[in-house]
């Protein structure tokens, strides 16, 4: 009987003590790994500046003289591994009287002929701002260009 006690609290000593050193050299391992990786990870894939001044996206609704634009989060840079999709997010464009359109249909270019009234849903457009519109969820934009 204490050597049953015995042999049971050796093997709940072993297991605990593996388990203990899986989860130890587990991590020790992905920090060691991260250190010497980050610098290619940044070399191939540099995250975004701060100062971002121009979208690429879905619109979604054009209201009045707001475009809805679906666009990829800037602080989902990174490729995933899972094959998912990027992040994104919804940003209201503002039209001013200032704005100016270019629309470049089957290699004609349109510039100042346009208006607001060519943006269609689905199309997929890229704002231009005076601004740093990183962190901006509604902005008046300089341009909008429409490739179709």
């Amino acid at each position: 009987m204490e050597n049953k006690k015995i042999v049971t609290a050796a093997v709940i000593s072993l297991v605990i003590g593996l388990l203990i050193g899986f989860w130890g050299g587990s991590t020790i391992g992905k920090t060691g790994a991260e250190k010497e990786l980050l610098p290619l990870v940044n070399l191939a894939f540099p995250k975004p500046g701060d100062d971002i001044r121009s979208f690429t996206g879905t619109v979604k609704a054009v209201v009045g003289a707001t475009i809805t634009l679906e666009t990829s989060d800037p602080s989902d840079y990174l490729p995933h591994l899972d094959g998912s999709p990027r992040a994104t997010q919804v940003r209201y464009a503002n039209i001013t009287p200032d704005t100016r359109f270019v629309i470049i249909s089957n290699g004609n270019v349109t510039t100042n002929k346009s208006s607001i009234s060519d943006i269609k849903t689905g199309d997929t457009i890229t704002v231009r701002s005076d601004a740093n519109i990183k962190d901006t969820q509604r902005f008046d934009v300089t341009e909008v260009d429409l490739v179709r």
